[in-house]
């Protein structure tokens, strides 16, 4: 069912705040059309399920005339806002457009998913950007999630592929990379003839939660001409098909996590090949030297700070004592 309308908000009764976009039950997706109490004409999708994640809004795609940002009253939603009035018939074209593309998707996170991508594509088209490739940092991001995420694929035969990917947050700004209930993981990666220093970009990324063990990955990636070297289409093609042999209905979710992270099939990646030259990983205790956000003084925010790798050694564990724990 394609929804075709240029001012729903006028059939909202008076009294109401908000009226569905399908009536009819067998469409799982709930979309509503709602005026908020300043108002504003805003688009609502309602998430259910807890393992839904709507991003931060730091990491949600900010578009000139609209509010795009996560509501939590007696139920949560993503809310796309329009501030000016003016626009009202395109955003209504608009909101018919992210509310097609998403509806049919087989998870309430694949409706959420390309609900943002479509918005990051207008972000990108309004700003004039036609090359849209991830840069060499995102890139080495990437590569090290992909490869944790496919250790625990291959060599963690008590987690599920569906629990794998689920536990994937870092695409959807997670503020831990990867958290599978009692264990979370960080990832970061760094050139390996760089200095031994990682970039710990927020307070939160660090921040230990009592009930779980925390654990910290940094991969050493360099560009490279060897066997081993993959580019970026290589790796993610490699985790794809690490994940079909086990359970093909999850491809999908597995593109709209690495979408969601910004990679796309189109985008020729050809020149840049990596290969994962060391990886060090670390159990993150109490004494683990760091800066976290319960212990900040109040007005003190958006904190990013480096790690000496010379001073962490005696936190150092093998990979084996990591797959075990988990």
């Amino acid at each position: 069912m394609e929804v075709k309308e240029k001012n729903p908000w006028g059939k909202i009764p008076p009294g109401k705040k908000a009226i569905p976009v399908f009536t009819d039950p067998k469409i799982q997706r709930r979309f509503l059309w709602a005026i908020d109490e300043e108002k504003n004409h805003c688009l609502l999708f309602e998430t259910k399920e807890d393992k839904t994640i709507i991003p931060p809004k730091k990491n949600l795609p900010k578009l000139r005339g609209l509010s795009i940002n996560e509501i939590i009253s007696k139920r949560k939603f993503l809310k796309i806002t329009l501030l000016d009035i003016t626009q009202l018939e395109i955003f209504a074209e608009l909101c018919c457009l992210l509310i097609n593309a998403s509806v049919n998707e087989e998870s309430e996170q694949g409706t959420l998913s390309v609900l943002l991508r479509r918005c990051w594509r207008w972000v990108n088209l309004l700003a004039g950007k036609r090359d849209n490739k991830l840069p060499n940092s995102a890139q080495k991001g990437l590569i090290g999630e992909l490869y944790f995420l496919s250790e625990i694929l291959i060599n963690k035969k008590n987690i599920s592929p569906e629990m794998a990917l689920e536990s994937w947050q870092g695409p959807l700004g997670g503020s831990k990379d990867f958290d599978l209930k009692e264990n979370q993981i960080e990832i970061k990666a760094k050139r390996t003839i760089s200095k031994p220093k990682i970039k710990i970009s927020s307070e939160d990324q660090l921040e230990e939660n009592p009930e779980t063990n925390l654990f910290l990955a940094v991969f050493g990636i360099d560009f490279s001409e060897s066997k081993e070297s993959k580019d970026l289409n290589e790796w993610c093609l490699y985790v794809e098909q690490e994940i079909e042999k086990r359970n093909p209905n999850l491809i999908s979710q597995f593109n709209n996590l690495i979408s969601e992270y910004g990679f796309d099939w189109e985008d020729d990646y050809t020149e840049s090949k990596w290969e994962i030259k060391e990886i060090v990983y670390y159990k993150v205790t109490n004494d683990f030297p760091k800066i976290v956000g319960s212990k900040l003084s109040s007005g003190i925010d958006d904190v990013s700070y480096s790690l000496d790798m010379n001073e962490l050694k005696d936190f150092e564990i093998s990979k084996e004592d990591v797959l075990k724990a988990i």
